[in-house]
């Protein structure tokens, strides 16, 4: 049963972060374009490392577990 509950939480999360890059993507251009993110292109390489925007969906992603966390007790 739980496995039930947490299958049926990450597609909710997964449902949320879908409706918001569909219908939300002009509001965060932002994403991936932050300070901390490492872009570099030469003649036939392109280096992407996207340090701060993985930082801040980290925290998200920890924030959201912790609220579910708390919750269900």
């Amino acid at each position: 049963m739980e496995i039930g509950k947490l299958l049926i939480s990450i597609g909710f999360v997964i449902l949320i972060i879908g409706l918001v890059l569909s219908y939300f993507k002009e509001a965060i251009q932002w994403f991936g374009n932050l300070p901390g993110d490492f872009k570099w292109e030469g003649n036939h390489t392109k280096i992407y490392i996207p340090l701060m925007s993985m930082l801040l969906l980290s925290i998200l992603l920890n924030l959201i577990y912790y609220i579910f966390k708390h919750l269900k007790h």
